[in-house]
């Protein structure tokens, strides 16, 4: 999950008297469930909490390529943009880590419980 929009959220939540507006990409709003996304995206995000889900997203992009590119974003991109947004996590050495995480920590029906509830403190 993109925390920067969560970090955002949450303060708003907390100082809503500091803020005059919030601009985000990415962002989860509100708690999900498996059932609000299709079965596929729901077998896909299931598969990237495996071993082999994880082998996927390092070695062949799948979470960026297909999830994002293909599935996620809806208008498309063009090539330099599909070369561009991925290109901090594909550095000389870089074992991707963001690519890992960002679909783990997605909560879905209430795991991870403490994503879960910081995305239900600011939705709320």
């Amino acid at each position: 999950m993109t925390w920067r929009a969560a970090v955002r959220f949450f303060r708003a939540a907390r100082f809503p008297e500091q803020i005059k507006g919030i601009g985000n990409m990415e962002a989860m709003v509100w708690p999900r469930n498996w059932t609000d996304i299709p079965a596929d995206w729901v077998e896909n995000f299931k598969h990237f909490r495996t071993c082999e889900g994880t082998k996927a997203t390092t070695e062949d992009n799948f979470f960026t390529g297909v999830m994002l590119f293909e599935r996620g974003i809806l208008r498309n991109l063009s090539e330099v943009e599909k070369t561009v947004y991925p290109e901090p996590f594909t550095r000389s050495g870089d074992t991707s880590p963001p690519r890992i995480i960002m679909p783990n920590d997605v909560p879905f029906d209430g795991e991870p419980a403490e994503n879960a509830a910081l995305v239900k403190i600011y939705s709320d």
